[in-house]
């Protein structure tokens, strides 16, 4: 789904426990899931964790719009969370 919708470019993740990434998603994608913190982008995609996302969605309201593009019901062997593959942009 994630190399369909951006099948070039970065993929913005975020994980709120040190040391975790989508290490799985990450190689399926080649590499190119980035850390949101350290990048700031403007737009593009986050991939995050439903847990995750309860704090983060709105701790960053005031300065982007999100829209839901797919909620994955499985959980991520990575983050053991159902997974949000959001479509962000500043606001």
């Amino acid at each position: 789904m994630i190399n369909t919708l951006q099948p070039e470019g970065d993929v913005y993740a975020h994980v709120s426990t040190d040391m975790l990434r989508f290490f799985t998603a990450n190689y399926y994608t080649g590499d190119r899931i980035k850390p949101f913190e350290s990048a700031e982008p403007s737009s593009g995609y986050l991939l995050i964790g439903v847990d995750d996302a309860r704090t983060f969605l709105p701790e960053h309201a005031d300065d982007y719009d999100f829209y839901m593009v797919r909620h994955f019901r499985k959980r991520s062997c990575d983050t053991r969370q159902p997974m949000l593959l959001l479509k962000f942009r500043e606001k």
